[in-house]
């Protein structure tokens, strides 16, 4: 008996043994376990807490929009300095270009548009742009107007320097060039250019009438001779105006009739529709992506519903005959917006494109079996031929230019 009590004894220690050593095991795997948790649960914070420094609304952009709104402040309390020592002594130089409105006796004038607004300003304001060197501060970092009369002093971003000297942004290797302040007179728009009223000389819808060059939809278009596109270059096609029907024809190239009726259009077209703008640039077919229709050399711009009659519409075609690429660029409310397709440089090459003998045409092209004249109604507000491809950049320049003239213009009644 002694000797089994003694080994159930020894046993009984053991299994007691073996569980405390369980019992630890248990204990340090749940320690492991937590801790894993534990570092992915402080991951995933750490995650979140970047994401969100990082993030739009993040700390980060929080902190930059706050030093940007220290920088900003501080340049305007110098600027307000420099306004009340002026106020104190008339004899100190003002800091920036003098603005005036525009009048007829004032060729000289310059104002500030807002883009996105009618705000403008001239007379009694003073223009500062970023890099003018102001006394004990050293260069702007910002753009200002300020009224040394007034005490104002605003900071601006989005606007445009509107002078009455100015032609474009763009002004090299312009073929036409029509904009608000030049319409009244016609040797301003280049050269070998011709406006044929039709019958209607004389009418309410044909010719210039105030800020708008229009087409009667019925005889009235513009001819451009001679201009020359190089096969190693292309050329941009800019138009700003009012459309009275969902079809009409910013630009073609033309044969005419010796009655000068336009009579047999060359493998280049580019004509409105309600669906969007159709191009026809080259002889056969064209390449392009899903987002456009294609038939033989047609393709269309789409979906762009920007051409609803009675409504301002902007758009710019750039075509580059050693590349190929096409690139569209349409108002689209506030907005400027490009798409981007493809055509073959064989196709492009092929027509008329670089024939300066076959003249190019505003608001008239031909259709059907006997290629019988076509017109249509449309107000002409601006419009440029250059014989060369224009960038993004300068054709926002453009756009902006040629919207702020114009609404300028009329707010002004000038």
């Amino acid at each position: 008996m002694k000797i089994k009590e003694i080994q159930e004894k020894e046993k009984y220690n053991l299994q007691l043994k073996n569980k405390k050593k369980v019992q630890k095991l248990k204990e340090k795997g749940i320690t492991l376990i937590a801790l894993v948790v534990t570092i992915i649960i402080l991951l995933i914070l750490a995650g979140v807490t970047l994401n969100m420094a990082l993030s739009g609304d993040g700390l980060f952009s929080k902190a930059k929009l706050a030093v940007n709104k220290y920088d900003v402040a501080s340049e305007q309390e110098i600027l307000q300095q420099q306004i009340i020592e002026y106020q104190m002594d008339k004899g100190i130089a003002k800091i920036g270009d003098k603005l005036s409105d525009r009048s007829i006796t004032n060729s000289g004038w310059k104002v500030i548009q807002l883009n996105n607004s009618n705000k403008n300003y001239g007379t009694n304001y003073y223009y500062v742009p970023k890099g003018k060197e102001i006394a004990n501060y050293g260069q702007a970092k910002y753009n200002w107007v300020i009224n040394y009369e007034t005490g104002e002093v605003i900071n601006i971003e989005e606007y445009t320097v509107l002078d009455g000297n100015a032609g474009m942004s763009v002004t090299d290797n312009l073929a036409l060039n029509i904009n608000p302040l030049n319409l009244g007179d016609q040797n301003q728009w280049g050269d070998n250019i011709d406006f044929v009223y039709g019958k209607d000389k004389n009418s309410e819808d044909s010719g210039v009438h105030g800020t708008e060059l229009k087409f009667d939809g019925i005889d009235d278009y513009l001819r451009i001779d001679n201009v020359e596109i190089q096969a190693d270059e292309g050329f941009t096609f800019e138009f700003f105006g009012k459309a009275y029907s969902d079809n009409i024809y910013p630009i073609d190239k033309i044969d005419f009739g010796e009655d000068d009726i336009p009579r047999m259009w060359h493998d280049f077209r580019i004509q409105t529709t309600e669906n969007g703008i159709m191009c026809n640039l080259g002889r056969g077919g064209c390449g392009s992506p899903l987002a456009w229709k294609v038939s033989d050399h047609w393709f269309i711009f789409e979906p762009i519903n920007i051409f609803d009659e009675n409504k301002e519409i902007y758009f710019s075609v750039s075509v580059d005959l050693e590349s190929g690429i096409v690139n569209l660029y349409y108002r689209d409310g506030r907005d400027l917006k490009e798409m981007t397709t493809s055509c073959s440089t064989d196709y492009l090459k092929a027509g008329a494109l670089t024939d300066r003998s076959k003249p190019f045409c505003l608001g008239a092209s031909c259709g059907g079996d006997d290629y019988s004249p076509l017109y249509g109604k449309e107000d002409l507000y601006a419009c440029r031929l250059y014989t060369k491809v224009l960038g993004a950049t300068d054709i926002e320049k453009n756009y902006y230019e040629s919207v702020n003239y114009r609404k300028y213009l009329i707010n002004s009644g000038k």
